[in-house]
């Protein structure tokens, strides 16, 4: 079949993400705006956020990655920030050399993406704003602690409680302003606001503004790993993002 011309000699991304989520697609229309080749495979999960229904995500995440093999990526993106932290710092990058070697191409997790994003933008002491459970978080914290990066203070946006994945992605940009103003300090040098489910790319500059720190959400982290593989930048979207005006894409529709 002929490549069609919408994407032709744009670089071309896989993105393996949890079949319940509602928010990264749409985001990364949002940025990307057609410059790079993105293209998606649902990896099946229940539907809540604990351990075990990260694990058992895994157990179908060869299947997804080979649905992704008939267009030849490359580079493949295991699209859930909780379900590659939560084996830590050797669990995660498991999960990369397993991608890697099923299809031979260089496979990034959501989490890889945003210990990347947060040495980029020099935030070593950070404040965590987490729409996990306790147990959940915790494993967050342990496995940034041991990529060198420090989580002073955390807040928990639904508390201990466990909800569904819509639920989750109901999180608005004021909420997690609201959930981030009390963790800020003199020892904070930035935030980051987990899970690929909270939709927030819009707001990073208005955020980054009201906090006076930079600000990375696990989308755009990802995002950063897609600009920079294909050698494309963008601007108006924070810190992160931030370059020159999108080239080589079409700056039309938000399409992908």
């Amino acid at each position: 079949m002929a490549e069609s011309t919408l994407t032709a000699g744009l670089a071309r991304a896989g993105i393996m993400l949890l079949d319940s989520d509602l928010s990264l697609e749409p985001e990364l229309a949002h940025v990307l705006r057609g410059c790079v080749g993105v293209h998606f495979s649902r990896v099946r999960y229940p539907g809540t956020v604990t351990a075990e229904s990260l694990a058992d995500a895994l157990c179908h995440l060869e299947e997804s990655a080979t649905l992704l093999a008939p267009i030849h990526p490359s580079v493949l993106i295991y699209a859930c920030t909780s379900g590659s932290f939560m084996g830590g710092v050797e669990g995660n990058r498991a999960i990369e050399q397993r991608i890697r070697a099923l299809l031979g191409v260089e496979c990034v997790t959501a989490s890889s993406a945003v210990v990347q994003a947060l040495n980029r933008v020099g935030s070593s002491r950070i404040a965590l704003v987490s729409p996990y459970s306790t147990e959940v978080t915790e494993a967050l914290v342990q496995f940034l602690n041991a990529s060198g990066i420090e989580v002073m203070r955390t807040a928990l946006l639904f508390g201990d409680e466990l909800v569904d994945d819509v639920t989750l992605q109901s999180v608005t940009p004021g909420e997690v302003l609201e959930a981030a103003l009390p963790l800020m300090g003199a020892d904070i040098d930035g935030l980051l606001v987990s899970c690929t489910g909270i939709r927030i790319i819009a707001e990073l500059p208005a955020l980054e503004t009201e906090l006076s720190v930079p600000v990375v959400s696990s989308n755009a982290a990802i995002c950063r790993i897609l600009l920079d593989h294909a050698g494309v930048e963008v601007s108006g979207f924070g810190q992160l993002l931030d370059g020159a005006t999108a080239r080589g894409g079409n700056s039309g529709e938000e399409s992908y």
